[in-house]
């Protein structure tokens, strides 16, 4: 066919072949390039290929070569569209950034950093940020002192306790935290204290990777963007890929103190029936969520790692929980990765809790899995209803824990984190302080609270029960907890609250009746909440500002109604003197 071409229509096709083939090139070397921005360093692979090459080529010619070539480009990103959130993508991260070889020193004021790749040996915070620039991490195993001077915890089988900075005089700070008697120093002393006492190791994940979190957009929520909170994630990865022989983590925020020395990690594993929770959590203390991501377990196990690595892939938004619900979301059948779940999970409130409440029935029939822990009768209504777990709740691979403890005929234990205690009764109750959105008052208040005589603290928790336990029936009688906010379900009920009351499930009458033990005084503190049948649908609340275009809307129709009826009239009277119509008029106003 080229033979019988005329010289510039030959011209043209050996072009467009030339043409063709730079273009290929440039979307190979482009697809790398944004892939490498999500799993490695996203300045390590420049696309230096001359675009200039392809200025020569008409515009017509591109598009036709775009065209042409756009289906085998589309196959080559599919391909590898799901590289950058896979284990070994994770694992190119941390071999690149993450140190693991340091060691780490606490004083009674300053903390020691040893790193020997990162030339550091010093107790000046300066120095060390200086060193990682924010483009490097450090993964710090402290030393404590045995009978032969500092030695390095075993980690063989053990559960490590770990928490992250992303700078050493971050965590040097002695002011005290908001609603609480504790500092940063002081949270962190602790967990020293407690891993000694436990003879467990203790790691810091140390350091910022500015180049892979500023401006880092995700392809699963390109509206939200992330600063620091899903170093967490990377840092747990490095600490269970460089530590095999670890049996898990136990991960806590800078802000969640160990309260308790009594109980173990593996204390808390070990309530998995199934042996295969991977991740063990709770919600929060008052507005309920999936998983908390301040206080966890993770399994050292395969699937353990890859949730982190998807945590981290997912890394986006002001929180870092909505990436760790996907990941454990993609851990169940009919929920792998697809443009439908990514329009789920692009939304700022994307309604994960609800639909774990409405749904972990068929989840778990679907996925073939047995359990002790399902959350029947009564405790199925109120996590529908509320999104407050009163019993732990098993899936495949996740341990969700109640904000309670747990004291039955098998399990003496308590709560992880977030129980109410000091708010509502006289014990803590619980394993980790954390202090986030006022936790503290629950089990480390404000000293000028302490000071308190103990007889006015009793009654002022009295009398906080009672009231608290009378709000959390009414708000369930009159089913305000479930709410449509945009186009997902929240919940908007308080679990510190919800949790007060005693229920008891009586199917036959379909109704639950609550009991408030707080108020002594009381003739009858029964009462009694009507449970819907069918599925419980969200409670529309309206918005101020639904009101306000509400109200506008009314006065507007009320000023075009007047118009109108002025309209009517000036055509029934139309042919009539003028005074006769003027006096119409002012009749009508």
């Amino acid at each position: 066919a080229g033979l019988s071409m005329s010289p510039a229509r030959r011209h043209r096709s050996t072009q467009a072949q030339t043409a063709r083939r730079h273009l290929f090139r440039l979307a190979q070397c482009c697809e790398r390039e944004r892939l490498s921005s999500y799993s490695m360093d996203m300045h390590r692979h420049h696309c230096q290929y001359p675009y200039s090459r392809l200025l020569s080529v008409s515009l017509v010619l591109k598009m036709i070569i775009i065209a042409s070539f756009a289906q085998t480009i589309s196959a080559s990103s599919v391909a590898l569209n799901s590289e950058w959130r896979s284990l070994e993508a994770a694992r190119r991260v941390v071999d690149t950034y993450i140190d693991p070889e340091c060691t780490l020193l606490s004083s009674h004021n300053s903390l020691h950093v040893k790193a020997p790749k990162q030339g550091l040996d010093t107790s000046s915070s300066a120095v060390v940020t200086a060193q990682l620039k924010n483009r490097s991490m450090l993964l710090c195993q402290q030393e404590v002192l045995g009978s032969s001077g500092y030695v390095l915890p075993s980690t063989h089988g053990q559960y490590a306790m770990v928490t992250s900075a992303d700078r050493v005089e971050y965590l040097e700070h002695f002011e005290l935290i908001g609603f609480s008697s504790l500092s940063r120093w002081t949270v962190l002393q602790s967990k020293f204290a407690y891993a000694k006492a436990r003879q467990l190791p203790m790691f810091l994940i140390l350091g910022r990777l500015d180049t892979l979190q500023l401006n880092h957009t995700s392809p699963t929520c390109p509206e939200l963007t992330t600063k620091h909170n899903g170093l967490k994630s990377i840092g747990m990865l490095a600490l269970l890929l460089s530590k095999p022989e670890l049996a898990g983590a136990v991960y806590t925020d800078v802000d969640a103190s160990v309260e308790d020395f009594s109980p173990l990690p593996s204390d808390y594993m070990s309530l998995s029936t199934s042996g295969q929770a991977d991740v063990v959590g709770t919600s929060n203390w008052r507005n309920p969520v999936l998983i908390n991501g301040g206080a966890l377990i993770i399994r050292n196990s395969q699937r353990g790692r890859e949730i982190l690595a998807l945590w981290w892939a997912y890394r986006c938004g002001r929180r870092d929980q909505q990436g760790l619900s996907r990941a454990v979301f993609e851990q169940w059948p009919g929920w792998e990765p697809s443009p439908e779940h990514d329009e789920f999970w692009s939304k700022v409130y994307p309604g994960d809790l609800a639909h774990l409440a409405l749904h972990h029935h068929e989840i778990r029939m679907k996925a073939g899995f047995k359990t002790q822990w399902t959350c029947d009768g009564v405790c199925d209504w109120l996590y529908r209803t509320t999104g407050c777990l009163k019993e732990p709740l098993e899936m495949p691979g996740l341990l969700l824990l109640p904000p309670l403890p747990l004291n039955d005929s098998a399990h003496k234990l308590v709560a992880l984190q977030h129980y109410s205690g000091l708010v509502y009764r006289d014990a803590i109750s619980q394993w980790i302080c954390h202090t986030d959105n006022q936790g503290a008052r629950a089990c480390n208040p404000k000293p000028e609270v302490l000071n308190k005589t103990t007889a006015s603290l009793q009654a002022k928790r009295r009398k906080r029960l009672c009231s608290h336990c009378k709000q959390a029936v009414q708000q369930l009688q009159q089913r305000v907890c479930l709410k449509e906010k945009g186009k997902t379900s929240v919940y908007a009920c308080t679990c510190d609250r919800m949790l007060l009351p005693e229920y008891t499930l009586i199917a036959n009458e379909s109704k639950v009746i609550a009991v408030c033990r707080g108020c002594p005084n009381e003739a009858d503190p029964h009462h009694e909440i009507l449970v819907p049948s069918g599925r419980i649908k969200p409670h529309k609340a309206e918005s101020k500002k639904k009101l306000q275009k509400l109200k506008a809307k009314a006065k507007a129709q009320k000023k075009l109604m007047k118009a109108n009826a002025l309209k009517k009239m000036s055509q029934a009277v139309r042919g009539a003197k003028e005074p006769r119509l003027n006096r119409i008029k002012s009749k009508h106003d």
